[in-house]
């Protein structure tokens, strides 16, 4: 969009088919000599806070594209080669993650207060609206014109309308389309005067509206109407980040550079990565000294969180080696978290804060894979040797009892039963218990060998894998207790 100004008309948004490129240099104007860049962030916003209705809600669906907007070569003559690519993406995913809670926030009320109040053929002349709209937003030039000059009319009418009277989300739409279709910027301050007006109730939409309505009276030259607009919006959402930035720009603009100093602090206190950002608005220039001072400090803090979090995955990679030799173990630990070092620009990324804590983690669970294996080798252990002392009682008490019975019965245990009599037909009581008696002697025999022969060296694979075990359990105390001091 360029904003034209002259002594007769009202400023005019030319282009209004490209709402999604990249936009043009800062206009001054002649006449107050106040500066007004158009803002890439607030041009593309209401098209993301609406491609979240139709699926897009996760913030990385529509980062790449936001970080090209707000970070382009150069944007109101500041140049951005001074911010890192690490600076760059933690302030596009705090904004991205920004837009997407508003967007879900704006939705609710939409389903939840504004929807609720139209009949079937009203909800239909709604979708068709919407369905403009979004339509609007897939094209460019003129095909974009005449589905949002769908989309307006549709919603004009029912603005004009009983039902649609104090319908905030169509005035903002109202607002938002006239904007986008070259109406006159008093047509487009009342459209987003009536949405800021009636969305008191509705933070979310309220703040949106109230930054569109701003924009707009800055574009007017009522910098003080949208100062006090902003600040309004500020009592219901004082953490705001764009709306904190907005109030500032609007200070500045003023003159008012205690106050708006004041604003930009909050602003970073609330969203800390813009920092990067506002060095690059023009609104801000006198405050740009201060900017860059908490943009710097920023930076040092991040170096030494950086050095911090590198030091301490030395730590740890040394605490996970000296609990290998205690453990007498080795704990694997993915290459990727072994080798390597901080950036070489020493700056602050999510891997090197976390890789500290992802080699205790990935330490950890090594460690819990090895005592559970120590334990399963020592109850290996423990359950052959009850083994065979369970047998060799099994078996006594067995052949006991079979001597019981032979005793009762008067049978020989010696010497196999004999045939008698005229059929010459074996004792078949007798038979069954010396053959079970002998077959029971026969198996304990062979227990006691095996105690005989190998019992010692069960015992002393026992007493390894006891020593064993408590050396890992041991290292896996000693790891848990240190390694959690510094993660």
């Amino acid at each position: 969009m360029t904003i034209v100004r002259d002594s007769s008309n009202d400023p005019k948004i030319s282009n209004p088919g490209e709402s999604m490129d990249l936009p043009p240099n800062t206009v001054i104007s002649p006449f107050t000599m106040s500066v007004y860049s158009d803002d890439a962030l607030l041009r593309i916003e209401y098209p993301l806070l609406r491609s979240v209705e139709t699926g897009a809600a996760d913030p990385a669906a529509f980062a790449p594209r936001l970080r090209s907007v707000l970070f382009p070569t150069s944007l109101g003559g500041h140049k951005f080669s001074d911010i890192s690519d690490a600076e760059a993406d933690e302030v596009t995913s705090a904004l991205a993650q920004h837009l997407v809670s508003k967007a879900q926030a704006l939705r609710q009320i939409e389903l939840e207060t504004l929807r609720p109040r139209y009949d079937g053929s009203q909800s239909l002349l709604l979708n068709d609206a919407s369905e403009a709209l979004h339509s609007g937003l897939r094209v460019t030039g003129r095909a974009q014109r005449e589905q949002y000059k769908d989309a307006l009319v549709i919603l004009q009418g029912l603005a004009g309308a009983p039902i649609g009277r104090r319908d905030f989300g169509i005035w903002f739409q109202v607002g938002w389309l006239l904007w986008q279709t070259e109406a006159p910027l008093n047509d487009v301050e009342e459209a987003f005067y009536q949405a800021t007006r009636l969305s008191a109730a509705a933070t979310e939409y309220h703040a949106l509206a109230a930054r569109h309505l701003a924009a707009i009276q800055i574009l007017l030259d009522h910098t003080a109407d949208a100062g006090d607009v902003l600040q309004s919006a500020l009592q219901a959402a004082p953490k705001d980040p764009l709306l904190l930035r907005d109030a500032a720009r609007a200070a500045t603009l003023r003159g008012d550079t205690e106050v708006a100093l004041g604003l930009v602090d909050r602003c970073l206190a609330a969203m800390p990565p813009l920092a990067a950002l506002l060095p690059g608005d023009p609104l801000l220039e006198p405050q740009r000294a201060a900017i860059l001072a908490a943009l710097q400090s920023r930076r040092e803090a991040s170096r030494a969180r950086a050095a911090s979090a590198t030091e301490r995955w030395r730590q740890m990679l040394d605490l996970v080696r000296r609990a290998e030799a205690m453990g007498e173990i080795t704990l694997p630990i993915p290459p990727s978290l072994v080798e390597g070092d901080v950036a070489a620009s020493g700056d602050e990324d999510e891997e090197t804060v976390a890789k500290a804590e992802m080699v205790f983690a990935a330490a950890t669970e090594a460690m819990t894979h090895a005592l559970a294996e120590a334990r399963a080798a020592e109850l290996r252990c423990r359950r052959h040797i009850e083994k065979l002392h369970q047998d060799k009682l099994m078996w006594e008490k067995s052949l006991a009892a079979l001597r019981a019975e032979a005793e009762a019965m008067n049978l020989g245990l010696d010497h196999p039963p004999t045939a008698k009599g005229f059929l010459k037909k074996k004792n078949p009581e007798h038979e069954r218990v010396f053959v079970n008696f002998h077959s029971v002697r026969s198996n304990l025999a062979q227990i006691d060998k095996e105690l005989r022969d190998h019992l010692p060296q069960i015992k002393a694979a026992l007493a390894e894998s006891i020593r064993r075990r408590e050396a890992v359990e041991h290292a896996d105390t000693w790891l848990r207790t240190n390694g959690a001091a510094l993660v």
